[in-house]
């Protein structure tokens, strides 16, 4: 998403472990590590603004772990989607409109699950009242909803309900 960085990895003069891969048109600016922590040195504002940053990077990728963790599937997409509209929300994007540059399976495999439950999951949760689902475009209607199933709460009702 815009303003996010990718990169952290590699910062200990590491070869970078993780990939990135451009899931619609994207604009990417290049900062040396070095060059960064020159300015960032005479810029205390500009420190704190990467330690934010870097923090704020390595929550989500701790979440992603955690998120993986999960044995719900049904939790892995909730966390995902609470995830990616609250990302949405702190960028002054409407919260509640998401559209998923990736595939179905591309989600599939992001979440460690198939790309049948996926699907299945999506259906359950617009037959719930939580979701509007229109191909890769997502309509929250249910923050709550979703949130708890974030967070695992309901995970039984929402399985029993479908």
């Amino acid at each position: 998403m815009a303003g996010e960085i990718v990169g952290f990895d590699g910062l200990l003069d590491e070869p970078h472990h993780a990939t990135a891969e451009a899931l619609e048109d994207s604009t990417v600016c290049e900062v040396p590590a070095g060059r960064l922590a020159e300015v960032a040195a005479r810029i205390p504002a500009l420190q704190n603004q990467v330690y934010r940053i870097m923090g704020r990077e390595f929550s989500r990728e701790q979440m992603h772990v955690v998120m993986m963790g999960r044995r719900q599937a049904m939790t892995r997409l909730a966390m995902f989607l609470h995830n990616l509209s609250e990302r949405r929300r702190a960028t002054s994007h409407d919260p509640d409109l998401l559209h998923l540059g990736m595939s179905r399976q591309e989600l599939a495999n992001f979440l460690g699950i198939v790309i049948e439950t996926v699907s299945r999951l999506f259906s359950r949760l617009q037959a719930l009242g939580v979701l509007e689902v229109e191909r890769r475009d997502v309509r929250i209607r249910d923050h709550g909803a979703l949130e708890n199933l974030a967070r695992g709460d309901g995970e039984t009702r929402a399985s029993a309900e479908a």
